[in-house]
């Protein structure tokens, strides 16, 4: 009797144990196949469909661009190089646990993107159920260039040695349980190096110039994966400094300025039930005064009452 009565203690124990350690809540899967260059059969502008696309957090306005990339640029963008730097960002996020990309690319092979964007959806959902997933990202090249200008410097016998590069991804993240596209996003990695030279002189560009390119590209592109499904949000208020869920690992920088926005109800269209948008309010604003690794902390410079959950947007120059 005593050790019957001894052993229900111990689980009952056990058990309180358990139930007071706080519940997390699964971080949904994500399997990033090797990214593809989109291949059209002339140069030249390519006039294509815009579209909105909903999240449980958002809506997503998306507009293709035109296409010329340039085969000396492409030759220097290592495609399963930009998938991996692409991968990091993501798994640096926090926000998604992802598929060994060998795996992924065992399993799907390469996945292209048809003339006008289109993706076989049934090959998706019938490979897609054996990787484990629950969301597919597809990736394509679609614009690449880049380039060296000279500039005179005013009044002197000087130059402006100016580097510029830039290339666009178009990535859709599609369920892969019914080949539904949860979001469509253009990706932009944007590098400008400007340095004063004595004279003007054709030089190739830095070593480090394509690296960079190609982390400015995968890091805007992991952000809006992310905000189609975890928003850039309050998480802590204390008097006039709050704390946001973002920091190092989604580049937060020192000193930038957000607007805060209160989400309120979605705007559906009557007709099909899609949410078409929400009622947003702008409540407040707060600039950026320590950036962590994975938070950071603000100072609230307008509004008050800011509430846990409002959403931090970047504000435009």
């Amino acid at each position: 009797m005593r050790k019957s009565t001894y052993i229900l203690g111990v689980w009952l124990m056990a058990f309180f144990f358990l139930s007071s350690i706080p519940a997390y809540a699964a971080k949904p899967t994500i399997a990033v196949p090797r990214f593809t260059i989109w291949k059209i059969k002339h140069k030249g502008k390519v006039t294509q469909h815009s579209y909105v696309t909903a999240s449980p957090y958002g809506v997503s306005e998306y507009r293709l661009t035109e296409i010329e990339n340039r085969e000396d640029v492409l030759k220097e963008i290592e495609l399963p190089a930009l998938t991996d730097v692409f991968v990091r960002h993501l798994v640096e996020s926090g926000k998604f646990s992802v598929v060994e990309r060998a795996k992924v690319d065992k399993i799907l092979g390469e996945i292209e993107m048809g003339e006008k964007g289109l993706i076989d959806k049934q090959k998706i959902i019938n490979k897609g159920k054996l990787l484990g997933a629950d969301y597919l990202a597809i990736a394509s090249l679609i614009y690449a260039d880049a380039g060296v200008g000279y500039k005179p410097v005013p009044y002197t016998e000087r130059f402006f040695r100016i580097e510029k590069g830039i290339i666009k991804v178009d990535i859709r993240v599609m369920k892969t349980s019914t080949g539904e596209i949860i979001t469509a996003q253009l990706g932009e990695g944007i590098i400008e190096n400007k340095v004063m030279v004595p004279s003007r002189r054709f030089l190739p560009l830095s070593t480090s110039f394509y690296h960079d390119l190609q982390e400015a590209l995968a890091q805007d592109l992991a952000t809006k994966v992310v905000d189609a499904f975890y928003p850039f949000s309050v998480v802590l208020v204390k008097e006039r400094t709050i704390t946001a869920n973002r920091g190092k690992n989604f580049n937060i920088p020192t000193g930038a300025v957000y607007d805060i926005i209160r989400r309120g109800e979605s705007i559906k269209d009557p007709d099909t039930g899609e949410i078409l948008g929400y009622d947003e309010e702008k409540v407040g604003a707060v600039k950026i005064i320590d950036v962590r690794q994975k938070l950071c902390l603000a100072e609230v410079i307008e509004g008050s009452g800011i509430v846990v959950g409002d959403i931090l947007r970047p504000v435009k120059d």
